[in-house]
This record gives C-alpha cells, sequence and structure tokens, in this order.
C-alpha cells in the first residue's frame, strides 16, 4: 500500500472521525501478498481516490472497504470512477462476487451492487443488578499473532472470552461493548458477558438470526435498529454468499 493511499484512509476513516489506535492495529493485513489498494491519480498523477480489495473466507468472493475521496476531489464523480476501477481489477482478478458494507447503499446501486442483506444493530441491557455469576472463562487479547484480522474501527482493544462449550470475541470502544463473533449457545453467552461485568454491550445480527429469541425479556431489554447493508455485486450467475462476521470484514 503506497504511503499516500495509507494516510488518506487513515485521515478520513480515523482522525476525522476522532478514532482509532495505530494503521497497524486496525490493518495489520494491509501488506499482505492477497491485499491490492486501487488507486485514482489525477492528470498531475496526484492521488485522489483509494479502495482495498481483499479475499474473503469464501473462495472467490472479494471484500472490498476503506472507500475513500481526497476531500478536495468529493462529489464531481470521483467515487464512481474509483468503484467502476475496483470493479474492473475484481473482474480481471477472477472473483466471482464483491462485498461491501455501508450505511448509504444508494451510492452503490449505480456501480452494480445490490443489497443482499441488512444487519440489525442490537443493544441489550440487563434488567436490575442481576446475579453473581460464578464462571470460569479464559480470557485473551485479540486479534493474536495468528488471527490474521485487525481490530474494526470503532474498536479501541478487543478480547477472545473462552469456555469449552463457547467461544467470544468482545470488542471495547467509545461506543461501548461489542460482540463481534461467537460460538456456542446464547446462554452460555449470556453468563460469560455477565461474568465479564458487562451490563449493557452491542451486537450485529445478521436478518435470519434466532440468537434474540433465546434472551429471557425478563432479566434483558432489547434495542434494535437498523444496521449496515451487505451489498453484492456479481461476475457470474447469482449464488448463495456465506454471511462474513463483523470480526472479519473490512
Amino acid at each position: 500500500m503506497p504511503p499516500l493511499a495509507r494516510n488518506l484512509i487513515w485521515e478520513t476513516f480515523f482522525v476525522h472521525a476522532k478514532r482509532g489506535v495505530d494503521f497497524e492495529a486496525h490493518l495489520p493485513w494491509h501488506a499482505a501478498p492477497s491485499t491490492r489498494s486501487v488507486l485514482l491519480s489525477d492528470a498531475r498523477g496526484n492521488l485522489v481516490a483509494t479502495a482495498i480489495v481483499r479475499p474473503a473466507r469464501q473462495t472467490g468472493v472479494a471484500m472490498v472497504g476503506f472507500v475513500c475521496v481526497d476531500e478536495p476531489f468529493r462529489g464531481g464523480g470521483t467515487g464512481r470512477d474509483l468503484i467502476a476501477a475496483v470493479n474492473a481489477f475484481t473482474d480481471a482478478a477472477d472473483y466471482r462476487a464483491s462485498l461491501l458494507w455501508t450505511g448509504f447503499p444508494g451510492i452503490y446501486t449505480r456501480s452494480g451492487y445490490d443489497v443482499i442483506g441488512r444487519d440489525a444493530f442490537v443493544r441489550i441491557s440487563r434488567r436490575g443488578i442481576g446475579e453473581d455469576f460464578a464462571h470460569t472463562h479464559a480470557s485473551s487479547k485479540w486479534p493474536g499473532p495468528c488471527d490474521g484480522e485487525g481490530l474494526p474501527a470503532f474498536a479501541v482493544s478487543a478480547h477472545r472470552l473462552c469456555t469449552e462449550r463457547a467461544k467470544l470475541i468482545v470488542a471495547e470502544g467509545p461506543r461501548g461493548v461489542t460482540l463481534l463473533d461467537w460460538q456456542g449457545s446464547p446462554a452460555e453467552v449470556l453468563a460469560i458477558m455477565e461474568a465479564e461485568g458487562h451490563a449493557v454491550w452491542n451486537v450485529n445480527l445478521s436478518a435470519p438470526d434466532h440468537f434474540l429469541e433465546a434472551i429471557p425479556a425478563d432479566r434483558y431489554a432489547i434495542e434494535c435498529r437498523e444496521g449496515a447493508a451487505t451489498m453484492a455485486r456479481f461476475t457470474e450467475a447469482v449464488f448463495p454468499i456465506d454471511y462474513v462476521p463483523i470480526a472479519e470484514r473490512i
């Protein structure tokens, strides 16, 4: 990734939003051989826009993220030109589909992307003081050296919490605690979150997820609002896309 592209991403997504730890903490995979930067320059060769393309775990699927246009060039079609360059790259690289996540899907529909899903952003609050949980679990910093992921832009730290029956990835940031990913039953997830002392926390759920149905309404208050849209552009016939957890997105 050229230094100018790196600086543009950092300024746009972190400095202007008053968040971020450091570039390596959030994008440790930027130098991986499979990661590509798409660059757009003006007639003088000055960088005006950039985006990142990274393979998803699903074979043949690319993730597109950190799409940004330098401020003086916004509003004049540069963003559309950038996405056209991204599409040309993913076509040439033989990706079958490209994914991105956004709160403004209308921006990308003109470039061949369609909404294929929408997250629910859920805030879960414990009613009252709650019980004292005698719950034993292991805690370690996430991501570790072998995880290959980075902190989401909204987070300043994250941990992996594990028992024999469940594994959680929990992030902390200015907007609170967020459950990024989990394996195990909702009851075990709740027990670990309670043991960690998290009385209020957030989670993003896909539309068909049944996680909330298992949360006791007499012990927890639940607030839901619309989250990010998952958008896809297919280069071949439409096929099922695997859900990508927040922890793996760019």
